[in-house]
């Protein structure tokens, strides 16, 4: 949907989008007025790469918050004929000595912040640098590995990762995070066995696994987790018994 005052744009799509941005995306906009204000709220959808069709606009706030994006914003977005897009930010943070005017747009794959880009006043970090994170939230993602999950803050309880593209045993990394409380990794292709490294995760109170194809028996270290009150594991390819170590636990899934 679309809503027009005193001359703005202002475009509205949620929960819908996926894919690329298609090169016809405004086009009756584009042919209209290309330099009219345009603002673009995309946020909270699966959109995957932008289209550089859109560089025919020289006046736009594209918010892209919470999508699947894994490519880089294309440079002609973010030239010095774009200084005005995301209300002149593209311009600001390139005078300021941004290394990449692009950033204003979208923060690169592998960084973030709670905006989505960067700004004066707020950076693109990696997510070790969020200090007071306690709930991630990543599911129904193309999030395909963990690569330097150990490295998230230790403010990180709750992570949630089901329905992506993980496959092949889950990482070693995964292991490492002791101050864990609830992880969902259900609804993957991940497979191999649960290592005994799992006795590690101290903290955890909720492991849902389920609809893997995870092998083998469940190890005797998720005896020692005290705190450990669901574990859901069904849907699987687990063999052997259940072990004595589990009985301790009373809200415990099959």
């Amino acid at each position: 949907m679309y809503t027009v005052i005193l001359g703005l744009f202002y475009l509205f799509y949620s929960r819908f989008l996926s894919g690329a941005i298609p090169d016809d995306f405004l086009k009756s906009i584009r042919e209209e007025d290309p330099s009219v204000e345009v603002v673009v709220d995309l946020s909270d959808n699966f959109i995957t790469d932008l289209s550089s069709s859109l560089t025919t606009f020289t006046n736009m706030n594209l918010v892209l918050v919470d999508n699947d994006t894994t490519s880089p914003v294309p440079e002609e977005l973010c030239d010095t004929d774009h200084n005005g897009w995301v209300a002149g930010m593209v311009g600001q943070v390139r005078n300021g000595g941004a290394l990449n005017a692009c950033d204003a747009i979208l923060c690169p794959p592998g960084l973030h912040n709670k905006d989505g880009r960067l700004s004066i006043t707020r950076g693109c970090d990696r997510i070790e640098k969020a200090t007071h994170l306690k709930t991630l939230h990543l599911s129904s993602t193309l999030i395909d590995n963990m690569e330097d999950a150990d490295n998230a803050p230790d403010s990180l309880i709750n992570l949630h990762l089901a329905e992506c593209q993980f496959k092949d045993e889950i990482p070693p990394e995964f292991y490492k995070l002791s101050n864990l409380q609830i992880a969902y990794l259900n609804f993957n292709r991940f497979s191999g066995t649960l290592p005994e490294a799992i006795g590690q995760m101290t903290n955890l109170e909720e492991f849902w696994a389920y609809n893997n194809d995870v092998t083998g028996p469940i190890p005797e270290q998720l005896g020692s987790l005290t705190y450990l009150t669901v574990l859901a594991l069904d849907e699987n390819k687990l063999s052997g018994c259940i072990l004595t170590e589990l009985e301790q636990f009373s809200a415990t899934e099959p």
